[in-house]
């Protein structure tokens, strides 16, 4: 994600109308999130967890259409 931050920025300010500082911020807080390390770990199955008494399981499946609405 850092490597292609000007393209992520330019995208959310693009699509979701945010000003160049807070897109910034955003991807820079995502990116250095626990959840963007996670979507390197779409392998499937099963997931380690923090927790030792879980596991975390990962069902791909398409589940139906999407509508989006933007207000």
């Amino acid at each position: 994600m850092i490597d292609n931050i000007g393209e992520l920025v330019k995208f959310l300010i693009s699509d979701q109308e945010k000003l160049y500082v807070e897109a910034l911020d955003e991807i820079e807080c995502v990116s250095d999130s626990w959840l963007s390390d996670e979507a390197k770990q779409a392998y499937g199955d099963i997931i380690p967890s923090d927790r030792s008494d879980r596991k975390l399981f990962v069902l791909k499946q398409p589940i139906g259409v999407c509508a989006a609405t933007i207000s």
